[in-house]
């Protein structure tokens, strides 16, 4: 028997069960097994839950660190390290394929080469992509694709005409062969000519009814020296009072009442003076001191008089 190796034995007696550290190994015929066997006690009682450990923060500050958290979270990061050295270059890569386009054009969709036009453009158009730096000339290497749309169907002309009459039209005979009229008529359709039947057209009415005569407005001007009375009082010259006309007659109207009367002449303006005697007896007009002096012997206060005029004054000593 090899070294590490046990044959297999049926009679478990042969196998002694050292204890050791809590390892046996088997013993067979003085001959140590190299598998080792752990022997697996019964399980004991759960145990109490142990106090929370302390934070790395925490031992770091048992230890002597100062600061906050965030400073001890800092103070873990490394100086940054040496560049490293430059890696070896690598191998050259393989070459890519260069992409070609080549366009064709053909009148019809091609059904051989001879349909591919050497020159111009027609209705369908030829797309090459691919690999070769020539155009190909087979036909079936180009996705064809009709660029030119079908004809549309011809257009209709459409014409207008414009005709004239003076009244609404009841006949073919009403349509003025020149010149405008009350009534225009207007043809929209597909006949380049104009049509000489006034059903043709559609009427319309162009000139407006004839309006009122208006009526003529006058306007008169008299004077008079007061309120006119009677009409020997109105003046064709001016003075206090305006008298003004105004409506339909042609011709200037003789009764004074016609007119409305404004006084146009304001009242003469009266002065009435202000006289005083000032202490020293002499007399004051409007507030101008005079030569005049009444030689009052004792005058304790200033007199005053009103008069009507400028011309005269009284007064009583």
């Amino acid at each position: 028997m090899k070294k590490g190796m046990a044959k297999d034995v049926k009679n478990k007696n042969f196998f002694k069960v050292l204890s050791r550290k809590g390892l046996a190994s088997l013993m067979l015929a003085g001959i140590m097994v190299a598998t080792p066997v752990m022997l697996t006690g019964c399980s004991g009682e759960k145990g109490d839950v142990g106090a929370a450990g302390k934070s790395a923060y925490e031992l770091a500050v048992e230890a002597g660190f100062e600061g906050t958290l965030q400073e001890w979270l800092d103070s873990l990061k490394g100086a940054t390290g040496a560049s490293g050295a430059k890696g070896e270059k690598g191998d050259v890569g393989n070459s890519g394929t260069s992409s070609y386009t080549h366009i064709k054009f053909a009148a019809t969709m091609p059904n051989s080469n001879d349909d591919i036009l050497t020159s111009g453009t027609g209705d369908y158009i030829g797309i090459y992509t691919g690999t070769s730096a020539t155009a190909p000339t087979d036909y079936t290497e180009y996705t064809w694709s009709k660029i030119a749309g079908e004809d549309g169907a011809p257009g209709t002309s459409s014409y207008t005409h414009v005709k004239y009459a003076n009244a609404m039209p009841n006949s073919n005979d009403d349509i003025l062969t020149s010149g405008t009229g009350d009534y225009i008529g207007i043809y929209t359709g597909t006949s380049a000519t104009a049509p000489t039947d006034y059903t043709e057209y559609t009427w319309s009415k162009i000139a407006g009814e004839d309006g009122t005569p208006g009526i003529s407005s006058y306007t008169y001007v008299k004077y008079a020296n007061a309120m006119p009375d009677s009409d020997d009082d109105v003046l064709d010259t001016a003075s206090d009072y305006i008298g003004i006309y105004t409506g339909t007659s042609a011709t200037a109207p003789m009764d004074y009442t016609a007119y409305t009367w404004y006084k146009i002449k304001g009242e003469a303006m009266v002065h009435t003076p202000q006289v005083t005697i000032d202490k020293d007896g002499f007399i004051v007009i409007d507030g101008e001191k005079t030569s005049v002096c009444l030689y009052a012997k004792e005058i304790e206060e200033e007199i005053s008089y009103n008069s009507n005029t400028n011309d005269d004054y009284e007064f009583l000593l």
